[in-house]
């Protein structure tokens, strides 16, 4: 295994025949190394060495925190107790490192301070190579060590035996060409036994990049004593309870909202309590009040029943409890439907004729735009709008001239006072029209009666005259005795005069 790993080494630093594969877009990833141990932090390690000889661990080592730093507000620091040794962060950086192109580390040594810049690349679980480069860090201030040309003594730890190389080299000469993965870098420092400090450290290549913050440890959080918390649920049927910001409900429709408190805590549980709470409401149009007040426990809830007229948003406060100050609720909003009458006048009709429907919404409002709706395959189409009246009445009529079944319905606009509502469905149906057959007319009026009127008795008429080829009658006969017989008794002018002269003496027949 060592001669191959040599072999490749050689061809590594020559660099024949190797292309290096093409730049990726680098992957950015930004960390906080929140106070000791560093180990919180991805990719990130804390080691320790010899200054002098490689392979020796520190007695031990110290840790620090000040305030200020070069990032963010603050920064991590360490000593080593026994001098000759030296400890420092330690990241690795996924990707080839053939392409390095950031690392440095911002540090600061009060005293000034010297160790080593640090770099080991992995080829496999036995073989690696670990490259030490001589730093100096001045007692003046923050100083940015920029590591990424810095020239390494390499060596080889292969199976348990080394090779180091005389020639230094950058970690791009040293490493050209494809086959590694990741290399890990850092600074190590402290070897006088000195104090030192470190913030901001960047590590890249083409393919990734890290960035970390050396901040204090935060402080822990205050004993969790819990917080007070109200809640409000409804019910539409009394039994089932449901959550939620806002319900729909009919006009004239009741709601049973369900208030309760408890104590909340920032693991997750809950410590339920008796107390007391206040509904508050705020219609659409108005102010908000305090409804309604009841009691719940750990087990009820404080209930109050509602039938608002138009939108109106409830909330549900708690008072304090055990120290801890009123709670309110998330809102609830119940917007309310209006209730629709409206009725067909004639369901049956011919082509020509109006389809009218008239109605009345409930709760009564006027200018409330109302239409009239007919289903078209699988959408409603608008057959006619009309705005509501006094008292919520409205009329619609269109005039139908497509046959067949039709399917209507009235929707209802929303307002700011309740929402809006369609009506179920009906059915209409249209005939065709048939016009009537032609009448030929009124029968002639028969004519006129000839036959005059005399005193008011209507004198029948003449009877027809004989057709001419009729046999005519025979001659009347004369009766010339019985005119004489007549005139003998005085005929009718005797008859006459004797009626004149029995008139006249005054006697009655």
């Amino acid at each position: 295994m060592r001669r191959t790993v040599i072999a490749a080494l050689a061809t590594m630093v020559l660099g024949i025949g190797l292309l290096s594969p093409p730049a990726a877009h680098a992957a950015a990833n930004s960390y906080v190394v929140s106070g000791h141990p560093i180990t919180s932090a991805p990719g990130m390690a804390l080691l320790g060495d010899s200054c002098s000889t490689s392979g020796a661990t520190p007695p031990t080592v110290n840790t620090f925190e000040r305030d200020g730093g070069t990032l963010g507000s603050s920064a991590l620091g360490w000593s080593i107790t026994q001098a000759d040794f030296e400890a420092g962060p330690v990241a690795t950086l996924a990707g080839n490192p053939d392409s390095l192109n950031a690392y440095h580390v911002d540090v600061l040594a009060p005293a000034g301070t010297s160790g080593h810049a640090y770099a080991r690349i992995n080829w496999d679980a036995d073989t690696w190579y670990i490259g030490w480069a001589s730093v100096d860090v001045p007692a003046s201030g923050w100083q940015v060590l920029d590591l990424v040309n810095r020239s390494y003594t390499w060596t080889l730890y292969d199976a348990g035996t080394t090779t180091t190389y005389e020639s230094p080299l950058t970690v791009q000469a040293f490493v050209t060409g494809p086959g590694f993965q990741a290399i890990s870098l850092g600074v190590l420092l402290g070897c006088g036994g000195e104090q030192f400090f470190v913030d901001r450290m960047v590590l890249g290549n083409a393919e990734n990049s890290s960035s970390y913050d050396f901040e204090k440890k935060p402080p822990p959080p205050p004993p969790d004593t819990g917080h007070l918390m109200a809640h409000m649920e409804w019910s539409t049927n009394g039994k089932d309870v449901e959550v939620g910001e806002g319900l729909t409900i009919r006009y004239g429709q009741r709601v049973w909202l369900l208030g309760h408190g408890h104590l909340h805590f920032a693991n997750g549980t809950n410590e339920w309590y008796s107390g007391q709470g206040t509904l508050h409401k705020q219609p659409a149009t108005g102010d908000r009040t305090a409804a309604a007040s009841g009691t719940f426990n750990a087990t009820q809830y404080a209930g109050f029943p509602v039938a608002p007229k138009t939108n109106t948003i409830y909330q549900f406060t708690v008072a304090g409890h055990q120290g801890r100050p009123t709670a309110e609720s998330k809102r609830v909003t119940v917007w309310v439907q209006p209730k629709v009458k409206a009725k067909i006048r004639d369901k049956n009709l011919v082509q020509g004729q109006t389809l009218a429907v008239r109605g009345r919404i409930l709760p009564a409002a006027k200018r409330v735009k109302v239409t009239l709706q007919r289903k078209v395959g699988k959408k409603w189409t608008k057959l006619s709008t009309s705005r509501t009246k006094k008292r919520g009445r409205f009329d619609l009529a269109t005039t139908v001239r497509q046959t067949g079944s039709w399917k209507v319905r009235v929707t209802v606009a929303a307002t700011l006072d309740n929402a809006g509502t369609t009506t179920g469905q009906r059915k209409v149906t249209v005939k065709r029209y048939v016009p009537p057959k032609k009448n030929p007319g009124p029968p002639k009026p028969p004519p006129p009666d000839p036959t005059p009127e005399v005193g008011g008795v209507s004198t029948p008429p003449p009877p027809p005259a004989p057709p001419e080829d009729a046999p005519k009658p025979p001659p009347r006969p004369t009766n010339t005795g019985r005119i004489a017989a007549d005139a003998d008794a005085g005929g009718v002018a005797g008859r006459v005069r004797a009626g004149a002269v029995e008139g006249e003496s005054g006697a009655k027949p």
